[in-house]
């Protein structure tokens, strides 16, 4: 572009020489130049300015991206093992029975279960002497009610079975004897 302005400037030296109607045409025809290389000059920034855009909006979409990706992973962080549970498994486990048992010797005895919404429950309790065995439920194992106290008034067994809507369930005895609780729920 350089040397085309440079050679109509030339053409200009030569025809001021040459007449004024000459000169009036190579104006325009320099003009004309001119105009065509703020045209070129204007296409590129418009190029430039739109690349730019596309530019500056990936970048948006990639800070969306990476913003919802970590949203998403403190979701799945949240459902932890749910995630691997699909629905007949939950069904399945829903509805398999829980059991919590254990024995002392010579000393008293708690057992807890948790019966994850199992309404039905049954105590089952052993010792070797007469005994005393508390039954309590409760919803959070801070505040534990007493629901029913079974009684051995010798050595042996009693089972007792519940309607039950605690979550938790707790049965225990202070005698100092050989003694075993059972509990179990189901649906």
């Amino acid at each position: 572009m350089k040397n085309g302005l440079l050679k109509k400037l030339d053409e200009i030296k030569s025809l001021l020489q040459g007449g004024e109607d000459k000169i009036l045409i190579l104006g325009l025809s320099l003009l004309l130049t001119i105009a065509l290389g703020l045209f070129v000059i204007i296409d590129k920034l418009t190029d430039l300015i739109k690349k730019v855009g596309a530019l500056v909006e990936k970048a948006q979409v990639e800070q969306r991206v990476a913003e919802d990706s970590a949203i998403l992973k403190a979701i799945e962080q949240k459902l932890g093992s749910f995630s691997r549970i699909t629905g007949a498994d939950a069904i399945a486990e829903a509805f398999t029975p829980v059991h919590a048992r254990n024995t002392s010797v010579g000393s008293g005895l708690s057992v807890v279960l948790d019966t994850g919404g199992r309404p039905f429950v049954e105590v089952w309790v052993e010792s070797s002497g007469a005994a005393e065995f508390n039954v309590f439920g409760s919803f959070d194992s801070q505040i534990w009610k007493q629901v029913d106290t079974i009684v051995l008034s010798s050595a042996g067994t009693k089972n007792v079975g519940y309607l039950n809507a605690n979550k938790l369930v707790k049965v225990e005895t202070s005698a100092q004897n050989v003694n075993t609780i059972d509990i179990s729920a189901s649906r």
